[in-house]
């Protein structure tokens, strides 16, 4: 459904014909899915990408209503950071098709070795913000949840892959194609599925969250508990030094 979906843009003169990817060999498979899923590579489902360009910046984050161009460091935490970004000098051609949107699927093309390939999804924007040359935004078929293809390009089956093909003398600063991008594997459910599995991740994250904050509520705790017990022991050593004076 999803290559018939691309077929029609492209008859359309919506989308450019894309170079054949090649079929996922046994080697590449790393475990066998449930029935109704399969194994596709992240190009197949991917309707159209677009990379941003090299801008001249200040080094300072932008203050609204300026224009940054966003750093890798904005794409490497798992969740999208505007602040991480460098203000575009006022001299500098303002091109609003390099423009970043709430929603917009991004993703890194060079970065450190453990970072390299990184995705976000866009949360609510305050700033704003331009797309850099080492970013990539991806837009996705309507079968397609992005929020599940994050949630798998940020796996660590997704980094061994990165980490095998990019590039570069410097564990600093790795750098991968959109080629390479789009030749990664990935287990891919019907829709409903999809979503079922980013709600049960949501779900068991939030879970997570709460029990870190009842620890550290907890050690928190612990730690005044043991200042007042240390208080009441010297303050308790003082006085009887004052009474054997």
């Amino acid at each position: 459904r999803i290559k018939a979906e691309k077929e029609k843009l492209i008859k359309q003169g919506k989308l450019k014909k894309e170079k054949p990817l090649q079929p996922i060999s046994e080697n590449e498979i790393p475990y066998q899915l449930p029935e109704g899923w399969a194994w596709c590579r992240l190009g197949e489902i991917v309707l159209n990408s677009e990379a941003g360009k090299s801008f001249v910046c200040e080094r300072y984050p932008a203050q609204f209503p300026e224009w940054g161009v966003i750093k890798v460091s904005a794409m490497s935490w798992d969740i999208f950071l505007e602040e991480e970004n460098k203000t575009l000098l006022k001299s500098s051609e303002l091109n609003l098709s390099h423009k970043i949107n709430e929603g917009d699927y991004l993703i890194s093309r060079a970065n450190t070795d453990e970072l390299i390939g990184k995705s976000v999804i866009v949360g609510k924007l305050k700033s704003n913000l331009l797309l850099s040359d080492k970013s990539i935004r991806m837009i996705f078929s309507e079968l397609i949840d992005k929020y599940y293809v994050n949630l798998f390009n940020n796996s660590s089956i997704a980094r061994v892959y990165y980490k095998k093909v990019a590039s570069g003398t410097s564990d600093s600063m790795k750098n991968i194609t959109r080629e390479q991008m789009y030749q990664l594997p990935i287990p891919l459910p019907p829709l409903p599925e999809q979503k079922r599995i980013v709600e049960k991740v949501n779900q068991l994250m939030q879970h997570s969250n709460e029990l870190e904050q009842q620890v550290q509520q907890s050690i928190t705790h612990a730690q005044q508990l043991m200042q007042a017990v240390l208080r009441e022991v010297f303050e308790g050593k003082e006085k009887q030094s004052k009474v054997l004076a």
